[in-house]
């Protein structure tokens, strides 16, 4: 017997991981992006520090969605 709050609940994590994998396929993308412009770009420049610094964001926001 399927009592409505506990499918209630159940459709709701549901929910919450479909978001978190489009969450975590949308960063994994932004991060392949920024990774290709990083390979060419001269290490020594101003853009190369910004991509740099978003690539270690995106990583960080990666390792955190995928612990949950």
């Amino acid at each position: 017997m399927i009592r409505e709050g506990i499918l209630t609940k159940n459709m709701r994590m549901q929910e919450i991981k479909q978001d978190n994998s489009m969450a975590l396929l949308a960063l994994e993308t932004e991060r392949q992006v920024v990774l290709g412009k990083l390979s060419l770009v001269k290490m020594s420049s101003d853009q190369y520090m910004e991509l740099n610094k978003r690539f270690n964001e995106l990583t960080k926001e990666i390792n955190a969605l995928k612990k949950n």
